[in-house]
């Protein structure tokens, strides 16, 4: 039978050689060695993967595995006369066989430790959740709730339950890798100590405050109406609207004064086309009737304008509008949602409110014009959500009303904007401004469009000249270069290199390729996107002998791309 044991007569004259050897031999090493607390006996079994006679290896002869150990790294390149790689490592070939090797700065046991310490104290956590959920009536009997209460709580519940499931599999499957890396000689490279936390955890519960995503009784109810203020009173207010609201809208007046507040909203309405003009009517009458003290009427026909307008939100999110409730409307515009501050309130806590208003009105406890500046708040925040929505039609729309010249002025600006009017378009949405979309056509395109042009001539040149030359050190060791690549011959000639090729696309070369991506995209969709009854001729013939003199060059990239097992879409614009 053929030995599977890397040789130590031959060189690891390049890093992947290296990293597939040290893949294998860390494969094959038990977990209580792998993890354990001894550098020698870790240092002997990875030694036993390469075909050293048995009588070089010992396991408790330090002299006998300090000589292999000095071979491996020798076979690196760094023999005796590397002063500065041994005194990294003391001149001990076994630290320097964990370093440079192993790439490892220490045993990964202890960090195996640590994150076996934090997971389980998570795992407790929500264990608790859980069973505090299960001891709900409804829920240990496995009945459907009855009403909005019970739907909140089935909800905060299966958060919990899918959370327990992340969880185990991390403990599963995660930990043992993540020691590994956290042990890395190289470990302190990879970035930020925040993203060192996220990693060690990769999942929501050690986020801050994540027991308002977990706790249907920690529902944020508060920081939506605080955002604009000073951190050191909003934490203050946070406090004081638990205890005292009448307390609460007093000390916020001084910094959202409520008739600010009713003006941000009704401007707000104003601003969106994808209103009609009813919605937009009612509105104005919320204005006269708050400012006229009609504070009933106001929150009769203010608290359901909060559904209304998550109806029109899940009409431009191409969701159903007829949706049954709030808590199903709110649901399906969360995907869409950047700003996610108070989702949960509107899903779970608002609802419960307008409820109860419905069927049994007010009690001595509550004052109505204290609930008419809850509405206020929730309604400016709806607006909020509105406006930030990550639909191609909120892009645009924006993009139009926008109309600077200090930020639409390139081809991949002109990309982007075709882009989102052929997506808008197609789905019916550019009807709610169609007359600023065509005018944007007609006047402020043409005004960007020639210098745009223009550039590319110098432009396309020098994109590609960071893009060829590393694709051709690659195909270089096929003897062929990027300009003698033909499409027919390009499986054959990438044997060999495309893990390595796809790892420059992704890293070396994402940039640029992203700009080849919407070079290309301007050049074959111009027509369907511009008004080219407003191009000059001189425009347009250079377009056209780019896309003749280029094409091939781009799609020649695109294959090479898809070829080597990566996908365009990382790098479309």
């Amino acid at each position: 039978m053929k030995s599977t044991k890397i040789s130590i007569t031959i060189p690891f004259s390049t890093v992947g050689k290296h990293q597939r050897a040290r893949t294998e031999i860390l494969k094959k090493v038990p977990d209580n060695v792998l993890f354990g607390n001894s550098v020698p006996n870790l240092c002997y079994h990875c030694l036993l993967g390469f075909d050293f006679p048995e009588t070089d290896l010992g396991a408790y002869d330090s002299q006998k595995l300090e000589h292999a150990a000095q071979r491996i790294i020798e076979l690196m390149g760094y023999g005796k006369d590397s002063k500065e790689v041994w005194k990294r490592v003391n001149n001990n070939p076994l630290e320097g066989f964990m370093y440079y090797f192993l790439e490892l700065k220490e045993l990964p046991a202890v960090h195996k430790s640590m994150l076996e310490t934090k997971v389980a104290a998570d795992l407790n956590a929500i264990d608790a959740l859980i069973t505090r959920y299960q001891s709900i009536e409804f829920i240990r009997a496995g009945t459907t709730p009855r009403n909005q209460a019970q739907r909140t709580q089935k909800k905060f519940f299966e958060r919990c339950v899918a959370e327990r499931k992340k969880i185990w599999t991390y403990k599963r499957y995660g930990i043992k890798q993540r020691a590994l890396v956290k042990a890395g000689a190289y470990s302190d490279m990879l970035g930020s100590w925040w993203m060192d936390a996220f990693y060690d955890r990769p999942y929501t519960l050690p986020h801050f405050r994540s027991e308002r995503y977990f706790d249907y009784e920690e529902i944020d109810r508060i920081t939506h109406r605080l955002l604009p203020i000073p951190l050191r009173k909003a934490n203050e207010l946070k406090g004081v609207y638990k205890t005292d609201k009448q307390s609460f809208y007093q000390q916020l007046e001084a910094y959202i004064p409520i008739e600010q507040a009713i003006i941000s909203m009704k401007s707000s309405i104003d601003f969106l086309p994808f209103l009609s003009p009813q919605r937009k009517a009612i509105f104005g009458e919320l204005v006269e009737l708050y400012r006229e003290g009609k504070f009933y009427g106001f929150y009769a026909l203010a608290v359901p304008q909060v559904e209304g307008l998550f109806t029109e939100m899940c009409r431009i999110c191409g969701k159903p509008a007829d949706a049954k409730s709030l808590p199903d409307k709110v649901g399906l515009v969360t995907p869409f949602c950047k700003r996610s501050t108070g989702m949960d309130y509107f899903e779970h806590h608002f609802p419960h409110q307008r409820n109860r208003f419905l069927h049994y009105g007010t009690d001595s406890t509550e004052d109505i014009q204290i609930l008419c500046k809850e509405v206020i708040h929730d309604l400016v925040e709806v607006i909020v959500i509105f406006n930030n929505l990550d639909v191609d039609t909120m892009h645009l729309f924006k993009l139009i009303r926008k109309r600077d010249h200090s930020e639409f002025h390139s081809i991949k600006d002109l990309s982007l904007f075709i882009k989102l009017y052929l997506s808008v378009s197609a789905s019916g949405q550019s009807d709610h401004y169609l007359d600023e979309l065509n005018d944007f056509r007609r006047i402020f395109i043409p005004n960007v469009l020639d210098d745009a042009v223009g550039e590319l001539i110098t432009e396309i040149p020098s994109i590609l000249a960071e893009i060829i030359p590393v694709i051709d050190v690659y195909l270089s060791r096929n003897s062929i270069s990027f300009d003698q690549l033909g499409l027919n011959v390009v499986d054959k000639k990438i044997v060999g290199i495309k893990k390595s090729l796809k790892s420059s696309f992704q890293y070396q070369c994402q940039q640029p390729l992203r700009d080849i991506y919407a070079i290309k995209y301007f050049l074959t969709n111009y027509k369907k996107g511009l008004d080219i009854g407003t191009v000059s001729a001189e425009t347009l013939g250079t377009i056209e002998h780019l896309l003749k003199e280029y094409n091939m060059t781009f799609r020649k990239i695109e294959v090479l791309i898809t070829k080597t097992g990566d996908q365009a879409k990382n790098y479309q614009y």
